[in-house]
């Protein structure tokens, strides 16, 4: 099925299409499930989707220019240097997003909004979470490698089996944060601290 701009498209399945280095604009996807469908390097303008589920699908350079999204999850997606920011964010009035088992690369999250948003069995690398809002947020068996964390607010979130961040708690809210050893040794690089482990 061809995507085209100003349409809506309500309980409808996308298998296996390509909208790669497209434009659209001003289309609306509520409870739609796109299955393999590439959107690389395409711009979704202005489009928003509504509880609608991605699985397999390639968003790599996708342009995400005033678009929304709301209670919508991501399985086996792949994500590259796709700036979060340019999309449109209602003062957390969208319900949070699902990922699962995805890879996100060179993703920027600067400043948004991401409460209690899912990351499950993904790779994080390279993203950019500098002044994001993350309480209660999820990372659970998440590689965070290369990701910043800087004046992020990640009160109640669970890195308790997320691995390889580096996250200095002196610049960012940790409180009722979780975390496990030996992960969560990371924490105190950047405080010059050296723990011993008595009996050892």
């Amino acid at each position: 099925m061809k995507i085209e701009s100003n349409q809506a498209y309500e309980n409808l399945r996308f298998e296996r299409a390509s909208t790669s280095v497209l434009h659209v604009e001003n289309v609306l996807f509520e409870r739609c499930l796109f299955s393999h469908t590439s959107f690389k390097e395409a711009t979704l303008q202005q489009c928003r989707f509504l509880d609608c589920s991605f699985k397999g699908g390639d968003f790599a350079m996708t342009a995400l220019d005033g678009s929304r999204f709301s209670g919508v999850q991501f399985q086996d997606c792949r994500f590259l240097a796709v700036d979060w920011t340019k999309a449109s964010w209602g003062a957390g009035l969208e319900a949070p997003l699902l990922f699962e088992r995805c890879e996100l690369k060179h993703a920027t999250f600067i400043g948004m909004d991401l409460e209690a948003w899912r990351f499950l069995d993904c790779e994080l690398r390279d993203v950019d979470f500098r002044r994001a809002v993350l309480r209660r947020t999820i990372f659970s068996d998440t590689n965070l490698c290369g990701s910043l964390f800087q004046e992020t607010d990640l009160r109640e979130a669970d890195l308790s089996t997320a691995r390889n961040y580096t996250i200095a708690a002196c610049d960012n809210l940790l409180a009722g944060a979780r975390f496990s050893l030996p992960e969560a040794m990371a924490l105190l690089d950047q405080l010059g601290i050296d723990l011993v482990m008595q009996g050892v």
